[in-house]
């Protein structure tokens, strides 16, 4: 539903003034997730003038683990109006984080409404830049979606980013690692070199994370990285990435740089076993992952067959 009037003109001037009266960074867009205004405070204080003028998209705005809860919430409050036809509701507020302009993300409070124009509803969303507590939230944001031990992404962040790029129809592949004969190490040399073993992994995987691949520590001794295959294309040529392998090598490196002095009399070395899944029709992250996982395990029990 656009927000158009009967002349089908977009309401773009009463979006204005919504957003001029809400004295924090604010931005009114409509139930398609396209931007009809932003008032002066959200232009300077959050830095968004030459994303807002290049595109009006919502989700250019936003980081992309932010965009299933944003759907999640203009949705409830928009079925909550078709219910009860009031615009009256409770702002919602979280908190979030945006892309600036010089690409930073930063995150801050944003409360979401509604506000309804001659009938239409639209999503209206202020920024709370100014609450002192922002200069923490970037932290306690990092806290919630880290993981303590390796700092990696948690399960949750993962699933929602490959869910997004599945809704956005991207070619999107799963790689489940799992260390093998973990629970040696732990039994054998106690949990302190368990841990150990698990960071030394985790720094190195740490550094295929980029905007279009993202690593977890999934559970235990676990870990995922899921990635948006990229090509390359300029004047004619063609260069398609293989992501696959370039993965599965460098996964065997950390594992093989992940040694540390376990014991007095030696080292233990440890490997990992990994599985692969590419994107199928109908796909979910949860879908996706259980393939990855799968052929983990049958990757896994091939190894010790072969030992």
């Amino acid at each position: 539903m656009e927000a158009r009037g009967s002349e089908g003109v977009p309401r773009i001037g009463s979006a204005q003034q919504i957003v001029a009266a809400i004295p924090l960074p604010a931005l009114v867009h409509d139930t398609g997730f396209h931007i009809l205004a932003v008032n002066t405070a959200c232009r300077m204080s959050a830095n968004l003038s030459r994303t807002y003028s290049d595109t009006r998209d919502v989700f250019a705005f936003v980081h992309p683990t932010e965009h299933a809860q944003i759907r999640a919430v203009s949705e409830d409050l928009l079925s909550n109006f078709a219910r009860t036809g009031e615009s009256s509701q409770t702002p919602v507020s979280a908190m979030r984080r945006l892309h600036q302009d010089d690409d930073v993300s930063v995150s801050c409070w944003t409360h979401t409404g509604l506000a309804v124009i001659d009938g239409v509803p639209l999503i209206v969303v202020a920024l709370d830049l100014a609450n002192p507590i922002v200069r923490e939230a970037r932290t306690w944001r990092e806290l919630a979606e880290r993981d303590d031990l390796t700092g990696l992404y948690r399960r949750n962040v993962a699933v929602s980013v490959i869910d997004d790029w599945l809704a956005a129809g991207d070619e999107v592949m799963v790689m489940f690692a799992d260390v093998d004969h973990f629970k040696q190490v732990n039994d054998g040399y106690g949990h302190a070199a368990g841990d150990a073993v698990l960071s030394a992994i985790a720094d190195r995987l740490h550094a295929l994370s980029h905007d279009d691949r993202i690593v977890c520590r999934y559970a235990g001794d676990e870990f995922l990285i899921a990635s948006r295959p990229s090509v390359w294309t300029h004047r004619g040529f063609v260069w398609q990435f293989d992501e696959q392998r370039y993965l599965h090598d460098y996964i065997a490196a950390a594992a093989e740089a992940a040694t540390h002095p376990l014991g007095i009399d030696g080292h233990q070395r440890v490997s990992i076993s990994t599985g692969e899944a590419r994107r199928r029709p109908a796909d979910s992250a949860a879908t996706l992952i259980h393939r990855a996982d799968t052929a983990m395990y049958r990757n896994k029990a091939h190894r010790v067959r072969e030992r």
